[in-house]
Order: C-alpha cells, then structure tokens, then sequence
C-alpha cells in the first residue's frame, strides 16, 4: 500500500529544487542521520498493518480531530490564545466522509495513512527534538494540517501571494524553496512571518515534492523555543522526511 523508492540521485535533485544552500558534499558526512530517518519510516511501514489492525476504530478515528486556536475575525492571521470550542475534524471538514465510511474499503486507505503518519511524527520526535513539528499535504491550494506534536495551532494556510507574505508556510508552499529563521526576533517586517506562538524563536519549514520533483505537495514545519536549533542535522532530519513522504501523501 505504502513503498518507498529511495533514490540518492532523486533526493540530490530535490534539494537542489527546493534550493537548500548548503554544500552537497556534507551529505556524505551525515549519511547515518539519512539512514536513521529511512529506518523510522520503513519500520513505520512494515508494521503498519499489524499495528493498524490491533488499534480501536476509536483511537484511529480521534487522530483526525485537534484542537485549533480561535480566529481572530479583524485578521484572518492573528491567532487568539484560546482553544476554539470545536476541534477541526479533518473527516467533516476536509475529506467530507463520516466516521462509518472512513473504515470501508474506498476509505480505508485514507484511514492507515493517518495512522502511519502520526506513528512517524512521534518517532521523529524522539530525534529532533523540537517543541512543535506539523505535516501539511496540499489539497486545493491550501495545506492541512494533517497530523503534529506541540501546542495547538491552525489547521490551514492558503497557497496564495496574499497569504505568502505574511506565512512562512504560505510562501513555502507557494515557491517550493527551504526556509530557515534563526531568530525570530530579528525578522524584518516584510519577512513572511506571523506569531502564533510567542515562545517560539527559531523555524525550520520545508517543502514535500511529488515524486517528478515538480509540484510542491506538501510541507513539514517545525519550530523551537531557543535560537539556531535547526542545526544541519535537524535540517537533513527534516528534509529526508519531507522527500520519503512523497512516498505516502
């Protein structure tokens, strides 16, 4: 259901696309952290089907409802402190399914690549390590949010010029390139950046390509509470995790 096609030749070019501006030669420098990312996601695979079939239809199903923050109605970006009364239901509100239909056989896909992805962010918690890390897919120009660790956030950033201003995930998903802040307190204003957080001080966002290394898919984001965290090892983490999900979006 779920395969992987590693190829080094591919994942040069997808960081040559997404237009990392480190040297390539320190890939040969970092090869276990790339094989480590590999173990966790072919481990996570290979599994799924005994896990998936041993989990209650219950536990599977609230995997596709988090809580959000409230809007903010005078800023579509401004986010309040406070948890919304309802959580997004990812089912409801985007896939447009009930909870009996998610275990039949048209959906049932929909249901194991849930599961597998929150089994493989939990994994890549244990290694990076950082305070909030979300997986995004691209459906209609938008990113969802599909599954994260951390403090609760919004569910969805438009893919648009408009939203690309103001959102580190906006522009990402707009221009496919890798984006990484330091500080985020020394961002100029015209930095596409907005505070949902305020804790937090670094960014690490990178975008997920179809497997032509043509369209933007997806992204990770991941943020941090201390400046620099995203080191080049947390880097490749996050990027050989965003080009195997190409695998599984």
């Amino acid at each position: 259901m779920f395969e992987l096609e590693i190829n080094e030749t591919s994942f040069i070019e997808f960081l040559q696309k997404m237009k990392w501006k480190e040297d390539l030669s320190i890939l040969g420098h970092n090869k276990t952290i790339l094989q480590e990312i590999d173990r966790i996601f072919i481990e996570s695979i290979n599994q799924l089907e005994n896990d998936f079939n041993n989990c209650k239809e219950d536990e599977i199903i609230s995997l596709f409802k988090y809580d959000i923050p409230k809007r903010i109605q005078s800023d579509e970006f401004l986010c309040s402190k406070e948890k919304d009364e309802k959580p997004f239901n990812l089912l409801e509100q985007l896939f447009h399914i009930s909870q009996k239909e998610l275990f039949t056989i048209t959906n049932i896909h929909l249901a194991k690549k849930i599961y597998l992805l929150n089994k493989i962010i939990n994994k890549l918690k244990t290694i990076i390590q950082s305070e909030w890390l979300g997986i995004y897919q691209n459906i209609n120009n938008c990113l969802y949010k599909l599954c994260y660790y951390g403090k609760f956030s919004r569910a969805d950033f438009p893919i648009t010029e408009k939203h690309a201003k103001v959102s580190t995930n906006s522009f990402v998903g707009l221009n496919g390139c890798f984006v990484k802040w330091d500080n985020i307190n020394s961002l100029d204003l015209n930095d596409p950046y907005y505070t949902c957080d305020s804790r937090v001080e670094s960014e690490c966002c990178v975008p997920i390509y179809d497997k032509q290394n043509l369209n933007v898919i997806g992204i990770i984001d991941s943020e941090a509470h201390s400046k620099s965290y995203f080191t080049i090892e947390r880097q490749l983490m996050i990027i050989r995790s965003c080009y195997l999900l190409r695998y599984l979006l």
